[in-house]
């Protein structure tokens, strides 16, 4: 799979960058329905107008609008204008970055999704430990789909093409059990290296696994055992911080640690 950048602005102006419901059949698509609404009553678009669609699986088109009915937008000409292999696979420009998490409250949690997927995170895994609160032991359909419509937009205003997955929560004995795929670190206040010397320390690595816990922390047994699984405590700053703070600072040095030494290439 070539490895190609986002399409130039539509006519000049910004990229409208809506989802597909399913890739393009000879040149036709429609729009996902949550988007419908939005490209009619916010954007305003009427036939002709032309957009670039995302299967949020690597790949643009270009389409012009071809009808728009009640619920439904209708495309056509769609024009494959930009293609890139997944984060952390061979030839991928971006690592592949999963964020075991101790999601804080709904608020906090939604900005620390928006802000996660602009970072580059490809996997949510919402982590359950000793100390998390009610809030963070499930997700139900209602808020797995709020969810889930925040990682579309984002993804949409940050330019990515590939669309993170957000896990069912998981309790901490569960990660233990299966162990890390990629280089792991659990943020730890008292770590004995930096995040950022721990990130620069290997440069071909495509995978990172980040481990971040909730207010209070983990306990003394959840971060020794994340440790013996292989993680490696890393801090990040001299003062604690919330878990949102935590996680964004960590994605964010992440993100300049790819970018630096050239985004795997």
């Amino acid at each position: 799979m070539s490895a190609l950048r986002a399409a130039p602005p539509v006519d000049g102006a910004s990229e409208r960058r809506l989802f597909l419901a399913a890739s393009p059949r000879d040149g036709r698509a429609d729009l996902l329905e949550d988007d419908v609404e939005h490209a009619t009553r916010v954007l305003r678009l009427g036939v002709g107008d032309r957009i670039v669609g995302l299967d949020g699986r690597g790949r643009s088109w270009r389409c012009a609008v071809a009808a728009i009915e009640r619920r439904a937008v209708r495309l056509e000409g769609a024009e494959l204008v930009a293609e890139e292999p997944e984060p952390g696979s061979a030839g991928a420009l971006d690592p592949a970055i999963t964020l075991h998490v101790a999601l804080p409250r709904p608020g906090p949690a939604e900005e620390l999704l928006d802000r996660a997927v602009q970072l580059g995170v490809t996997r949510f895994v919402p982590l359950v430990t000793e100390r998390s609160g009610p809030h963070a032991r499930e997700l139900s359909p209602g808020k797995r789909e709020r969810y889930e419509r925040i990682l579309r937009t984002a993804l949409k205003q940050s330019g990515r093409l590939w669309c993170p997955e957000l896990a069912e929560p998981e309790a901490v004995g569960v990660l233990l059990a299966r162990g890390f795929t990629g280089r792991a670190a659990v943020l730890a206040p008292r770590g004995a290296t930096t995040l950022l010397a721990w990130a620069g320390a290997d440069r071909s690595a495509r995978s990172f696994e980040l481990v971040v816990g909730p207010e209070g922390g983990f306990t003394e047994a959840e971060e020794q055992a994340l440790v013996a699984r292989g993680a490696t405590a890393c801090r990040i700053a001299r003062h604690v911080l919330r878990i949102e703070t935590a996680a964004e600072a960590a994605l964010a040095l992440l993100a300049a640690v790819a970018l630096e030494r050239g985004s795997l290439r």
